[in-house]
């Protein structure tokens, strides 16, 4: 299984050893980047029109600025309608700067790794997040209107410890605990044991590296949060 590319999607949820094992001799990477976006695409159809924008613009900019008109505020939704399906350009970039940052830290560790290499490992190991989009379909079909505090946070599932915040929580709490998802830690996993072997790197190496570059990205959250 783990030496064909579509049984490389499945085998790194269920046998990431021998999975990334596997890809560290023939590191592929097309197949598991079309599944990627397809179904990045697939949850973002079924996301936005259950979006009302004009009520995310509206109470997103007046916590900031209740002074703002109706004329501005108009415009921001013109904005948003089209940054919203605008945003599916920026996956690709996404996983092409994490795949270019995560080659150059195990590098810096003493890892041996190229880019290409990199970037197979990391596209097979974002799969968890795919589980997550299939999921999310369902749940969000289900569901008339996807409420403002939902699509502020970007957690569709209540699969983080977000849920847990007490009534009245501050915005940055909420941004901490909302990192404690379990497809996010489940990915974090598949990273390090990804990158242990193709990187060929102790585990505790990748781990702490995977680790270390997944709280800077929480941090940067609860700041933005606190702003």
């Amino acid at each position: 299984m783990e030496d064909s590319s579509f049984g490389r999607v499945l085998g790194v949820l269920v046998a990431p050893n021998k999975t990334f094992a596997s890809i560290a001799k023939r590191p592929t990477w097309v197949v598991a980047f079309l599944v990627l976006m397809i179904t990045s695409l697939a949850a973002t159809v079924v996301i936005n029109p259950k979006i009302d924008m004009e009520e995310v613009v509206r109470t997103s900019v007046m916590e900031s600025n209740p002074d703002v008109t109706d004329a501005e505020i108009d415009m921001g939704v013109k904005v948003a309608e089209v940054l919203r399906w605008f945003g599916l350009v920026f996956v690709p970039i996404f996983y092409l700067l994490a795949a270019a940052v995560l080659m150059v830290c195990f590098r810096l560790a003493g890892g041996e790794i190229d880019f290409r290499t990199s970037w197979a490992t990391s596209l097979y190991a974002w799969m968890p997040m795919t589980v997550s989009a299939l999921l999310i379909i369902p749940v969000v079909m289900g569901k008339s209107e996807i409420p403002y505090e939902v699509v502020e946070s970007g957690k569709f599932l209540s699969s983080h410890l977000g849920v847990l915040a007490p009534e009245g929580a501050s915005k940055a709490l909420k941004a901490l605990l909302s990192s404690f998802d379990f497809f996010t830690i489940w990915t974090l996993a598949t990273m390090s044991i990804g990158y242990k072997h193709t990187a060929r790197v102790s585990m505790a190496t990748s781990a702490s590296i995977i680790t270390g570059l997944w709280l800077v990205m929480v941090a940067i959250k609860v700041g933005f949060a606190l702003l």
